[in-house]
């Protein structure tokens, strides 16, 4: 989410006739961030000041330092006046509280500097009738970027811009697929990808199932392939002259084949088939005259 800017300025101020003393703050000031005003260079004439902590002569007054200690945030249209109190230098927060947003303000800086005595390192503080002042608009804060599905609500309570909207729930997916959400505003919304592999050729006496889950549940995308079962019918027992040949469209053996026809014998002889020569073997002797 961007950073709500509140206002931009850079400021020179005079204290007196005497020096020039610089308001230095940050480039950018956001709403409910932290940020430090500063001020450098020089003060207003010391005889001027009204000082505390001077025991005696202190000799001449040196190594000023600048401490911030208030800031008085004046509405310039309802002439309201907030007043903001920093503790030596401390950091300062501007909130929703404070300020109207899109409104201008006044600003009133009110500066401690602290010396220290030439004669014995002493210190003290003198307070500045002049104050540093600075006038800014209170800027609307910069709305947010948001998703396709979200909205974004400026609440003039808080200052703030709230984004509300919940991404479309992912669809269930098959093992072989992949969602990948689509952002554009035109589109906003899932997009599913992939194809599930081919089925394989299978024999007649064979079935493929496709396997997208364990055996727990859920998918598995290492399971996600066919599996083919099934035992091809066994070949049936067949004669020496019979020979067995797998029939596909109905699924069953066809056997085939003739038995060699029984050669004519004489009364006293037989004939027997024999399977290993698969031949008929003749046997017999006729009787003695």
């Amino acid at each position: 989410m961007k950073k709500i800017i509140i206002a931009t300025f850079l400021l020179l101020f005079s204290f007196s006739s005497y020096a020039q003393a610089e308001l230095v703050l940050p480039t950018d000031i956001y709403l409910n961030q932290e940020f430090f005003p500063l001020i450098s260079g020089s003060p207003a004439n010391p005889s001027t000041l009204i000082c505390t902590g001077m025991v005696g002569g202190c000799g001449t007054l040196t190594n000023p330092i600048p401490i911030i200690t208030q800031i008085s945030l004046i509405n310039e249209t309802t002439n309201f006046i907030n007043i903001l109190y920093l503790e030596d230098n401390d950091s300062l927060i501007i909130t929703s509280a404070s300020v109207n947003v899109g409104q201008s303000y006044h600003l009133n800086f009110t500066v401690r500097w602290q010396y220290t005595c030439s004669n014995g390192g002493n210190t003290v503080n003198c307070i500045d009738d002049n104050l540093v002042s600075a006038t800014m608009v209170m800027l609307a804060p910069v709305e947010p970027s948001t998703e396709c599905y979200e909205t974004a609500t400026f609440n003039n309570v808080t200052g703030m811009w709230v984004v509300s909207g919940t991404q479309p729930t992912r669809p269930v997916l098959q093992c072989w697929e992949t969602a990948t959400f689509n952002n554009n505003p035109m589109v906003c919304d899932w997009e599913v990808s992939g194809m599930q592999p081919e089925e394989p050729e299978i024999e007649c006496w064979q079935t493929a199932t496709f396997n997208s889950f364990s055996g727990v549940g859920g998918l598995d995308p290492t399971l996600c392939t066919w599996v083919v079962t099934g035992t091809q019918p066994a070949v049936p027992p067949t004669e020496c002259y019979e020979s067995a040949t797998f029939n596909n469209t109905t699924c069953t053996w066809n056997v085939t084949g003739t038995q060699p026809t029984v050669p004519p014998t004489e009364c006293y002889e037989s004939a027997t088939l024999n399977n290993t020569t698969c031949t008929w073997d003749v046997t017999g002797t006729q009787p003695t005259v």
